[in-house]
């Protein structure tokens, strides 16, 4: 795991955690980061991280090939999504204590954290998105969407939609929660670009998917995707991508080629120069706090 320091756009010491780390979240306090590593077939573990002093704590176990992190907006709970487990694994942060796995089903391969904590989403079980209440950890009914593959998601911070991105029809569909009613797959572009990854600004006004050669702006009042910003003539490749807590930057890891995470200037859709790191970035997480540094998971 690499740590940048945002105001300098400089990467700090590696921190080395067990396996092969595939996801991180950072707690709502900006205290720990948490990273998930995949061990083969063998349980997989999450890494409590402590960003005061960028040490890693002992390993929690989880299931198998844990993929995805969220976290309650109190910080007391960690849900972790074991892939080949076919689970959802809770964490009492507080103790760092694995409770009971929840069945998901079917192909499971993201979750997202309702802004209000109530719920926690799964996208991929059966062509649907399946409703987690996380005040008893059962599962609820499932939200059928349209086929293809789904391997990313992200809430509007006011909690009205979820946007859930396809990278087999390449096309984002929102969601709108209240009514569980399913809108219309936004394409995203006329390159067949695949969302690898989705993020949504605080004001919820703006959603941005890490494309590849491109990220794609989409405008939430219209949910109509704007022109795609071009990073890959900066030698980058987005796969992950995360926005600062002000709205002002995203940042675009990228998971193919060279390891870098471009900086994207939001009020004017433009990317700046690439921010070296020391190997592929394979999820990136932003602090609380900008006096703290952006996390990116190697």
């Amino acid at each position: 795991m690499t740590p940048i320091r945002i105001a300098s756009r400089t990467a700090l010491k590696p921190i080395t955690v067990g396996g092969f780390p595939a996801t991180i979240v950072i707690s709502p306090d900006g205290k720990f980061a948490y990273v998930a590593s995949s061990n083969g077939a063998d349980p997989g573990t999450v890494t409590p991280i402590r960003i005061a002093t960028n040490t890693a704590l002992k390993p929690i176990p989880v299931g198998v090939k844990p993929v995805a992190l969220a976290i309650t907006p109190d910080g007391s709970t960690l849900y972790v999504l074991n892939y080949l487990s076919l689970t959802v694994t809770p964490i009492l942060t507080a103790t760092r204590t694995a409770l009971t796995p929840i069945p998901t089903g079917g192909n499971p391969h993201v979750l997202v954290m309702a802004p209000d904590g109530k719920r926690v989403y799964v996208a991929g079980p059966g062509q649907s998105v399946l409703p987690i209440r996380t005040a008893t950890n059962t599962a609820g009914t499932p939200i059928p969407v349209p086929d293809g593959v789904q391997l990313t998601m992200a809430i509007t911070p006011d909690g009205k939609t979820l946007y859930v991105g396809d990278i087999g029809e390449h096309v984002v569909t929102p969601i709108r929660l209240a009514t569980r009613t399913v809108g219309k797959p936004i394409p995203i572009g006329n390159r067949r670009l695949s969302p690898f990854a989705i993020a949504v600004t605080p004001n919820s006004k703006m959603v941005y998917a890490a494309a590849g050669d491109f990220v794609v702006p989409i405008r939430t009042a219209t949910n109509t995707a704007l022109k795609p910003i071009n990073i890959g003539k900066l030698g980058a490749f987005a796969t992950e991508i995360a926005i600062t807590p002000n709205g002002t930057m995203a940042y675009a890891a990228s998971g193919i080629g060279k390891g870098s995470v471009t900086p994207i200037r939001i009020a004017t859709n433009t990317a700046l120069k690439p921010i070296r790191v020391d190997r592929r970035s394979t999820a990136i997480a932003i602090a609380p706090t900008l006096s703290t540094p952006c996390w990116i998971c190697l």
